[in-house]
């Protein structure tokens, strides 16, 4: 029996060993080199220069589809708003539609300040780029905006902070948008989904079976935050809540890789290719919460 102990605790301190290298590995050995195509898989967003960070307070927006299309729909958010562009862009930026992006990346939906550590100061650019984006909605008067935060960029902020600096925001566009989907935030995982898979080996894989590279998150902030979300938003008529975890983590088990494709490309931005595979749910579960109004497709008037 010691012996069987000496062994397995012989083998976890290797593994342990090789956690750090094999992710630089990936960047050297042939067989791992789709790693290193996962951790730059991002939307198009990024190539293109449209989302601003951190220094610019100016919001540069993109705009995809007929820019003569008779319907605008807005994409707004920080980077876990812009993970769900390839969803959208499938949708939104063809046929009677065309859609315009304004992101800025670590930037909040929230109209709250906050302590950035990355800069050792509050984001003040954030609040300014933020408080232009807003302006800017409101000249556009949109058929439809979609907003998007996560919980890393806001973990200064209070629940209360949450609800509050959310319906500031719908306070500013409601008047001028005709729908507001807001989008909640996807689970953090405990780990690096990339690292976990560049250890991915038999061993591993036959010490920790099916479960190998997935987890069940802690929800308990998310949760939180989502319930002040829609505590938010049920103050505004032409404001709903999104949430599409479900399809991220089936049954509340997030996978680093779902059967060929990688879902996650760190511990919580989805790859674009996995969000651009989730474009028919997004639209089904749009329809399904816009239904009464018709506003998530155009194909009917909206109520006035």
């Amino acid at each position: 029996m010691a012996a069987c102990t000496l062994v397995i605790l012989l083998l976890a301190g290797g593994l342990a060993l090789q956690w750090g290298n094999r992710a630089m590995e990936a960047q050297l050995d042939p067989a791992l080199a789709w790693l290193g195509q996962a951790r730059g898989d991002v939307s198009e967003l990024y190539g293109l220069g449209c989302d601003t960070w951190i220094s610019s307070a100016t919001p540069d927006v993109c705009e995809f589809g007929d820019k003569k299309a008779p319907r605008t729909a807005v994409l707004m958010g920080d980077s876990v708003g812009a993970q769900w562009f390839p969803a959208l862009k499938s949708r939104f930026a063809q046929g009677d539609w065309r859609l315009r992006v304004i992101t800025k990346s670590a930037c909040p939906m929230v109209d709250k300040p906050f302590f950035y550590a990355r800069i050792g100061k509050e984001y003040t650019v954030c609040a300014e780029w933020r408080r232009r984006a807003l302006e800017l909605l409101r000249e556009m008067k949109p058929d439809h905006v979609f907003l998007g935060s996560s919980i890393a960029s806001g973990n200064d902020f209070s629940i209360a902070d949450w609800t509050e600096g959310t319906r500031k925001v719908l306070s500013a566009i409601s008047p001028h948008v005709d729908a507001i989907t807001l989008i909640r935030d996807t689970p953090v995982l405990p780990f690096d989904a990339l690292d976990c898979l560049a250890n991915e080996t038999s061993l591993t894989l036959l010490l920790a079976g099916k479960n190998r590279c997935s987890a069940i998150p802690d929800g308990t902030l998310n949760d939180r935050i989502l319930a002040a979300l829609r505590e938010a938003a049920n103050g505004f008529a032409n404001a709903r809540l999104l949430d599409m975890n479900g399809s991220v983590c089936p049954e509340g088990r997030c996978h680093a890789k779902q059967d060929d494709l990688i879902v996650f490309r760190d511990s919580q931005h989805m790859t674009a290719r996995f969000a651009a595979r989730l474009a028919d749910k997004f639209g089904q579960n749009l329809d399904e919460l816009w239904h009464a109004r018709g506003l998530a497709d155009g194909k009917q008037e909206a109520d006035r």
